[in-house]
């Protein structure tokens, strides 16, 4: 069984405070995520990428711990550099103009349908 399911979408989900907002999207991405195919080396964009040995039911999501600095010049200039799920919370209007979500089409891709549905800043 997969460890990309619908259980985990409204996990990573639960886990943003005002990620109601986002829940009907990553389900409709998860769904399409189910439906595609992986991409072949039949379609133009893959042609030159063997993706054979991925094992679709293995394959992970992957949590990473990452830290930035950035100057106080920026930051007096009102430069916002924080984590996705900070960001949704604490500036929804300004972050929902920029996330993935709002400019990815997930309806041909797999790979960005699953990145549409189980994105997270963990």
């Amino acid at each position: 069984m997969s460890r990309f399911n619908e259980t985990l979408v409204r996990k990573i989900n639960s886990e943003v405070s005002k990620g109601q907002n986002f829940l009907d999207l990553r389900e409709k991405a998860f769904a399409k995520y189910i439906e595609l195919a992986p991409p072949s080396p039949n379609s133009e964009n893959w042609k030159y990428t063997d993706i054979s040995k991925i094992n679709f039911e293995d394959f992970a999501p992957h949590e990473q711990d990452i830290s930035f600095d950035f100057s106080e010049e920026a930051k007096k200039k009102g430069v916002i550099f924080t984590g996705i799920k900070n960001a949704i919370e604490n500036y929804p209007d300004l972050i929902g103009k920029h996330l993935p979500m709002g400019i990815a089409a997930f309806d041909e891709d797999k790979f960005i349908a699953m990145h549409v549905a189980f994105w997270n800043d963990v």
